[in-house]
């Protein structure tokens, strides 16, 4: 029988190669907002409020 808890070390290998990314391209999110309408699985493309830079760009600041 496999467990199914992550091992303590390859979690850590793992976390070792993520690049977080905090870059937010809003021409992107509009773009997957309007296929997703056309789509039929939203009602609207509309994005205005859906990111809040406020917390990102406050760090950016800070570096």
């Amino acid at each position: 029988m496999t467990s199914s808890i992550l091992d303590f070390d390859e979690t850590l290998e793992g976390s070792n190669r993520l690049n977080p990314a905090y870059e937010i391209n809003e021409d992107v999110i509009q773009e997957m907002a309007t296929i997703s309408m056309e789509a039929g699985y939203i009602p609207s493309d509309d994005v205005e409020g859906l990111v809040n830079r406020e917390y990102v760009d406050a760090v950016l600041e800070e570096e």
